[in-house]
């Protein structure tokens, strides 16, 4: 005969056990460092379907990159913007936006009647990006997906071109610079945001002296217009074609 005391005591037992599983698997999710607490806004190098499934999962207050503020501190974008000469109504190509931490800003200020086209070779990243605008409500930033040496900007399309933190990872600065020029408009500009060895010592071993950066602009057949020293870390330039 069945001991229903027995059975009452299993019961509570399972039940029990049953709780604190799901109490450990919840502490497992929400452990810093574990893979599911990781944001998926973080990620790169995933197939374009992967990254419009995190796309989607990312929450608008989420979207602004966790260091954003930090960068944007150090490159405040209104002063870069004003130093570049960027003006509502342009067109400008940006190299390398990523998920927009720039390209957003430079969206707002050439307003309805301008345009950003946002190159990158990450089409993770480009699909945040087309994320990010969406929820920030900016119709005037077209993706284009470029390749390692040519960021595939329509011709003779840009008042202006312009890059930020990407320089020093081009395989070959001059061949990519000279990519850029087919896209200019006549008189159109090419501005530089470069990190500075003399400045911050150097961000990577890759990272070009002004007489390295000067000597790739003239071989690629561009001329220095202006240059901005303001900037903590950084070297500004802003270049058209000889």
């Amino acid at each position: 005969m069945r001991n229903p005391i027995l059975a009452g005591a299993l019961a509570v037992l399972l039940c029990f056990a049953f709780g604190c599983q799901k109490r450990a698997e919840k502490a497992e999710i929400e452990k810093p460092g574990s893979q599911a607490a990781v944001p998926a806004s973080g990620a790169h190098g995933h197939e374009q379907g992967a990254g419009v499934q995190e796309a989607q999962a990312v929450p608008k207050d989420e979207l602004t990159h966790p260091g954003e503020e930090k960068q944007n501190r150090l490159q405040p974008p209104e002063k870069i913007m004003d130093a570049i000469g960027l003006k509502p109504g342009m067109v400008i190509g940006e190299v390398g936006a990523g998920w927009g931490r720039f390209t957003v800003h430079l969206a707002r200020r050439v307003g309805e009647k301008g345009l950003v086209f946002a190159n990158d070779i990450d089409k993770g990243a480009l699909t945040l990006l087309e994320q990010r605008a969406k929820e920030s409500g900016l119709g005037n930033i077209k993706v284009i997906l470029g390749e390692v040496h040519d960021p595939l900007f329509p011709p003779g399309s840009l008042d202006m071109a312009f890059m930020i933190n990407v320089y020093n990872a081009f395989e070959d600065p001059v061949r990519f610079l000279r990519n850029i020029a087919p896209a200019l408009k006549t008189g159109g500009t090419l501005a530089i945001v470069l990190d500075d060895p003399a400045k911050s010592g150097g961000e990577s071993a890759r990272s070009a002296t002004r007489e390295q950066f000067l000597a790739h602009v003239d071989k690629a057949g561009y001329k220095v217009v202006k240059e901005e020293t303001f900037l903590e870390r950084d070297g500004l330039y802003v270049l058209r074609l000889k």
